[in-house]
């Protein structure tokens, strides 16, 4: 049966507009002033909020689940936490391993994806990054790019779309990234001391985004701007963690005045300590000690992923730049499926999209709906 949702506000092209919809078969299926409908369940909305779900491209897990370590049972309750925080498409994120755990991981998660529709890819940080910006990654495991191995990648991805970070200063990368240009992969450049000119290669041969922009990165230096420069002069996407801790307030501002909006994205790079108390977690092999809401590799300053949920991450940006909320919204979800090329599946509401949708009350989340399903 179809859904007939009245007199709700919808977040449309940018403008908040008054709309009727109608959900049929898990897609938006008609979008006007009014709608009347004879053969519909009709739900009145009587004026409360109509978001697009989050989307999440950049998430090692929540509640005590990595994505490296974790079984097929763990995926139901993993998948309700990001529902309370609004997300309904995510990238299951897998640091460097092993190449069987790899391949056994990315196997899990394919496994899933018929089940969860949420799972819209997965998104490999690593194994072809470099050993003097891994960041919390461990090295063991890091080399340069392999395009047989990468092979294997996909065949165990079974038509989910692979989306790797990589370092443009490795041996081949460029030829590498041109090798797959067309088999359902994006390049994210990251954990990275690219010069300038090797990272707009990089860029040129078909790299899209940048990971967790400035973290793990070479720091700008006016004689050298080196990948950083690259990626704030350039007109690439760039992921924004935007927790106040691994860029502060006003790094995050003034990115929003230099970057195209269009071109950044939210992401919360979350570890399993998320929705948990401070405490020793781990992010694929390495320990990590949460204390105050920051995720440290134990021992050492050096932050290992977050603790931030999807809709704080676009509620936190709001508050540092100034932007609407309506605005924040688009980087974690139109903005992230156009950097896929999969803008004409999810991260919109518009006609003959994924019914991904979230209902609020005054930016409180009231409910959440994937693919038309109500999931809370």
């Amino acid at each position: 049966m179809k859904q007939l949702y009245k007199g709700g506000r919808l977040a449309i092209g940018g403008l908040i507009k008054t709309r009727d919809f109608v959900v049929k078969d898990g897609k938006f299926f008609s979008i006007e002033a009014t709608i009347e409908c004879d053969n519909c369940e009709v739900v009145q909305l009587d004026g409360l909020l109509v978001m697009p779900g989050l989307v999440d491209i950049h998430t090692h897990g929540v509640l005590g689940i990595d994505f490296n370590l974790f079984a097929k049972a763990d995926f139901s309750r993993v998948i309700s936490f990001y529902h309370r925080f609004g997300v309904t498409s995510l990238f299951p994120t897998l640091v460097s391993d092993s190449f069987s755990h790899t391949i056994n991981q990315i196997s899990i998660i394919s496994e899933l994806k018929s089940l969860y529709p949420e799972i819209k890819g997965i998104h490999l940080e690593g194994p072809y990054i470099s050993k003097h910006f891994k960041g919390a990654i461990s090295e063991t495991y890091l080399k340069n790019p392999d395009i047989s191995e990468t092979k294997d990648f996909i065949k165990a991805a079974q038509g989910l779309h692979l989306h790797m970070t990589l370092s443009p200063e490795l041996d081949n990368a460029c030829n590498f990234i041109k090798a797959f240009a067309s088999d359902n992969i994006s390049f994210s450049l990251g954990h990275s001391g690219a010069s300038y000119i090797q990272t707009k290669a990089a860029v040129e041969a078909g790299a899209k985004c940048f990971t967790h922009a400035f973290n793990a990165m070479k720091a700008f230096n006016h004689h050298d701007p080196g990948i950083v420069g690259y990626m704030l002069e350039s007109d690439s996407y760039l992921e924004l963690i935007s927790d106040g801790h691994h860029l502060s307030k006003d790094t995050i501002k003034l990115i929003s005045t230099i970057k195209n909006p269009e071109k950044l994205i939210l992401v919360t790079d979350s570890i399993m300590a998320t929705g948990l108390e401070n405490g020793e977690y781990y992010l694929g092999e390495a320990k990590i000690t949460v204390k105050n809401n920051q995720a440290m590799l134990s021992g050492k300053k050096v932050r290992a992923g977050s603790t931030l949920t999807g809709f704080d991450a676009v509620n936190y940006y709001s508050r540092f730049t100034g932007v609407s909320m309506e605005e924040a919204w688009n980087l974690m979800s139109k903005n992230p499926a156009k950097m896929l090329d999969m803008e004409k599946s999810f991260g919109r509401i518009a006609k003959g999209l994924d019914a991904d949708f979230i209902i609020l009350d005054d930016w409180n989340i009231k409910s959440v709906f994937v693919q038309g399903k109500l999931r809370i």
